[in-house]
């Protein structure tokens, strides 16, 4: 319960935390982190980015800075795309890739327990996945897609 109110809250925050130049929406479902350390956040409506910059990040989503100490470097030659979030059992993930690479795909819960679901190749173009997440604990899930030694997370809701 904690955690709905903590997601409930957190998409509130970003209306927020917003500045008026920032064309932001509350239906951000990445974070990719560039070399510059600009923060690119993607949406389900109309697949736009919007730039900010880390400390804005920080403020909008910290637990994915908790997550992610580490500052991976990400470039945008992968894109991921889930639903429906949040889910009930089944989850869909759509990952269009630029080129043919092989990938690993892992479930992490807020607890840190972490469980690899898929490994295999990903094709030039869009790869559609269904994964069954019934036995998987409620609340906040990150899925890390891990491909050519970068990772993308993606927050989801497990019902």
């Amino acid at each position: 319960m904690k955690w709905l109110i903590f997601i409930i809250l957190l998409f509130l925050s970003i209306n927020l935390y917003a500045k008026e130049s920032k064309q932001v929406t509350k239906y951000y479902n990445s974070v990719y982190i560039t070399e510059s350390d600009d923060c690119y956040y993607t949406n389900t409506k109309g697949r736009t980015f919007t730039n900010l910059s880390l400390d804005d990040a920080k403020k909008i989503v910290p637990q994915f800075f908790e997550l992610n100490n580490s500052k991976d470097k990400f470039d945008i030659s992968v894109n991921l795309t889930t639903y429906p979030n949040p889910c009930i059992n089944n989850l869909n993930l759509i990952i269009k890739s630029e080129n043919e690479a092989q990938a690993k795909i892992y479930l992490m819960d807020e607890n840190n327990n972490c469980e690899l679901i898929f490994q295999g190749t990903m094709n030039i173009g869009n790869n559609d996945l269904q994964f069954d997440l019934s036995k998987a604990n409620k609340g906040l899930q990150i899925i890390c897609l891990e491909i050519n030694g970068k990772k993308y997370y993606q927050k989801i809701i497990k019902m």
